[in-house]
């Protein structure tokens, strides 16, 4: 594969400037040490401890997931065991016979080593954790090596446009759309609401984002603690004077605030891709984000009046032109 047949390691630079998707990744790289880049590679012991691959970051079961999808679409997988098969040293063949069991070479041998190792066909839970897990646990920091028969693959094939569109369709459809889903079984609806509950669903929802169905919520963190009304805006946050919003409309925005900052106590801090949805989706409602310290960035704004953007999101793949 030549460096022409390759797309920017970089998803931003891929993806289409005014699509919702290029929007929802810039959010999620908005720190340097994110590196969501599609060839990523590494682990990291003892501070991540795991093999962690793609713009999605994914592992364990993940990456079992991701494969599988691969695999479903007949011609990207030819594609992608013919690259990878063909970026293999013969050192690299030795290392991939010793660690899959596999003899045989070339593509149809590369196949049968990933299936042997990532459980392609059947990303299951006890073959994840009896093969992909095993087997991770066994090369550890030695996928950190870009020689490693699986490293050097994988950064060879991953840039592919076919590939990394795949890539980026099923983070969409993992985390953002499970988060859109999330974030309208809590009546959040605003663009910045259901990012901030994407964020959650990235990290944890159940430990990072108030439950479905209540009425008030509450978080603690670091000795800040803040409690909140689902149901009622408090006259704190109401605009002043006269405003078109109606109470419903307002109640969408207060939800989609209690939504931000429940994420941020629960984090213990403000994190970079949260001041990103701020200042895209939160601003213009709810003025220029406190950033002097936790406490502050969780007191209650007083809404200035204007709606939230409550425009659905569509998380389609689409390249620049």
């Amino acid at each position: 594969m030549n460096a022409a047949d390759l797309v920017n390691d970089d998803p931003s630079q891929v993806l289409d400037e005014n699509s919702d998707l290029f929007l929802m990744q810039k959010i999620f790289n908005a720190t340097s040490s994110s590196r969501r880049v599609f060839s990523e590679v590494h682990f990291h012991d003892p501070e991540d401890p795991n093999l962690t691959i793609g713009m999605g970051h994914w592992i364990g079961g993940n990456i079992a997931d991701l494969f599988h999808r691969l695999n479903e679409d007949a011609q990207v997988w030819k594609t992608l065991t013919e690259i990878w098969s063909a970026a293999l040293s013969e050192d690299a063949w030795r290392q991939f016979h010793n660690e899959t069991g596999i003899s045989e070479r070339g593509a149809s041998g590369l196949s049968a080593g990933l299936e042997s190792t990532l459980c392609v066909s059947h990303p299951i839970k006890t073959c994840v954790e009896n093969n992909l897990l095993r087997w991770a646990s066994r090369v550890r920091e030695g996928f950190n090596d870009e020689k490693h028969w699986f490293t050097a693959g994988w950064k060879q094939i991953s840039r592919s446009e076919s590939v990394a569109a795949t890539q980026l369709a099923f983070w969409a459809d993992g985390v953002l759309v499970q988060g859109v889903d999330g974030a309208h079984a809590r009546g959040i609806h605003t663009r910045g609401g259901v990012a901030s509950v994407i964020s959650a669903c990235s990290s944890g929802l159940g430990s990072t984002m108030f439950g479905i169905g209540v009425t008030e919520t509450k978080a603690s963190n670091g000795g800040i603690s803040r409690r909140w009304s689902l149901t009622e805006v408090p006259d704190s946050a109401r605009p002043i004077g006269r405003s078109n919003l109606s109470d419903q409309r307002l109640l969408e925005d207060w939800r989609a605030l209690v939504a931000w900052q429940y994420y941020a106590i629960s984090k213990g801090k403000i994190r970079d891709r949260m001041k990103a949805i701020w200042k895209a989706y939160y601003e213009g409602s709810w003025g220029g984000l406190n950033e002097g310290s936790l406490a502050a960035a969780t007191d209650i704004p007083r809404h200035l009046g204007r709606a939230m953007n409550d425009a659905p999101f569509d998380f389609s793949v689409i390249f620049r032109s």
